[in-house]
């Protein structure tokens, strides 16, 4: 005889509660929508089993492998494509596949909430489909898959050989282990575009809906008297440096919300800044930031999560750098994950790790921030933090003697 559940009278039946929750977070504020999710994830894990645990990190690479086929298949730019409910056959008959396996993909994908089924055999392309057939989400998946995955795989006999110490080259990785090369990551990208490109991708969209750091940072606060204007020269000063910024996502962003503070720059190696597509008011230069900073005396040297792909020696090759560019009033923004000192999420632990299996390098608490600022002769004259679930924060760094 099945043991039944009894329900107090006072217990609000769970369907409630997720219907509440759902109509609360329609038309949240990200930073609430961040805060809900993370303390219903929270939940989840504090409610595990021991056995539900062993069946999660068993199942744990399912997802990826049946999403990625999804995509090669095709299953999800069909359905994204289409105005009406497909069935199973239908869809075969686009992509060219197996009627029995696209219903078996179609109902995991269905389980995992990124297409929606409204019949027995008839399913449509909800906000999911749609992200995930775009390329850059592609791409994405293509990253986590063909290159993540393998480094995942080097990492237990890693760390065995090199008897459980710190990772603290990043020559010297599981990755470098997982594609036996001795380059490091970055350069081995140089070699193999097509996983660069997919790297690239995956860093488009990261961030994807959730708060960005011009939203909660005080530009004009932290300008003070700086001016754009350069009397002596009758030029315009440089405001804003995009240090190793890639396609250029933050300098765009930045020169498109202030576009008369002065000259915006996007910086990298020129390798990378040819695929990079800027608008006109954002200057391309190329520069390899450990060999030194071309640019003297601009208002906002950012670092957007350049630092955190670096161990602690060639952090501060990189600060110095830009140290010996910076004129009186200019000021490092560092923007980063700050882990907690307690209580750090899975999604925060994760990140950091990563960090250590690809590049030998570490997320950072803020007590480690400034640990390291200190060493470089910086120090932290405010902070910003502007998401939750990522405790992304921008760190405005200045030299210790001009703060005095």
């Amino acid at each position: 005889m099945s043991e039944e559940l009894t329900k107090p009278s006072s217990v609000v039946p769970l369907d409630v509660i997720v219907a509440s929750i759902k109509a609360a977070l329609e038309n949240a504020s990200s930073t609430v929508y961040e805060e809900v999710v993370s303390t219903i994830s929270s939940l989840m894990i504090s409610l595990e089993r021991p056995i539900d645990i062993i069946h999660r990190l068993h199942e744990g690479q399912m997802p990826l492998a049946i999403v990625k086929s999804a995509i090669d298949a095709g299953i999800l730019n069909a359905l994204a494509e289409s105005e009406q409910p497909l069935s199973a056959g239908q869809l075969a008959t686009k992509i060219g596949a197996a009627s029995s396996l696209t219903a078996r993909l179609l109902r995991y994908l269905a389980a995992q909430g990124m297409v929606t089924q409204v019949d027995k055999d008839e399913y449509v392309a909800n906000e999911k489909t749609k992200a995930f057939a775009q390329p850059s989400f592609h791409g994405s998946i293509n990253y986590s898959f063909g290159t993540v995955t393998s480094i995942n795989q080097a990492v237990p006999a890693f760390l065995m050989e090199h008897k459980f110490q710190d990772i603290i080259k990043n020559t010297e990785t599981p990755f470098n282990k997982a594609y036996n090369t001795p380059l490091p990551l970055f350069e081995w990208f140089q070699h193999n575009p097509e996983q660069h490109k997919h790297f690239m991708q995956y860093m488009s969209i990261q961030r994807h809906d959730l708060v960005t750091w011009l939203s909660v940072f005080p530009v004009e606060l932290e300008m003070g008297n700086w001016k754009a204007e350069d009397t002596a020269n009758d030029s315009k000063r440089v405001v804003f440096i995009d240090v190793g910024g890639g396609m250029g996502h933050q300098a765009i962003a930045f020169g498109q919300k202030h576009p008369k503070l002065g000259r915006v720059i996007l910086q990298d190696l020129p390798s990378v800044l040819e695929h990079a597509q800027v608008p006109a008011n954002v200057e391309k230069q190329g520069n390899n930031f450990f060999k030194g900073q071309p640019e003297k005396g601009a208002k906002f040297y950012y670092l957007r999560n350049v630092l955190h792909d670096h161990p602690d020696q060639q952090v501060i090759v990189i600060l110095k750098h830009l140290m010996a560019a910076m004129g009186p009033d200019s000021e490092i923004l560092i923007d980063e994950m700050c882990l907690p000192e307690k209580g750090t999420t899975l999604l925060q632990a994760t990140r950091d790790f990563r960090m250590g299996f690809l590049l030998g390098a570490v997320e950072r608490t803020l007590w480690e921030w400034e640990k390291l600022l200190d060493a470089t002769g910086l120090m932290i004259k405010a902070k910003y933090q502007y998401t939750n679930v990522l405790a992304d924060t921008v760190i405005v760094a200045v030299p210790k003697l001009a703060s005095q």
